[in-house]
């Protein structure tokens, strides 16, 4: 499988295949993955980071009047 942003998160991808290349070289073989596992203790102690709600914001912008 070819490495790409959309396929990072894709559930099929094996756990330990880097999720992306090299900024420089564009190769994946210097980047390390470890999976690790919770331990019992750190169940409610341990602050993980997951997607929220999604909010919609109202942008602005400048236009001359008359131009829509």
């Amino acid at each position: 499988m070819q490495l790409t942003w959309w396929n990072c998160f894709c559930p099929d991808r094996d756990a330990l295949q880097p999720p992306f290349n090299c900024s420089v070289c564009g190769k994946s073989d210097y980047v390390t993955v470890r999976l690790t596992s919770a331990l019992p203790g750190d169940y409610g102690h341990l602050s993980i980071r997951r997607p929220g709600e999604v909010r919609t914001i109202q942008t602005w912008r400048t236009v001359k009047l008359g131009d829509d």
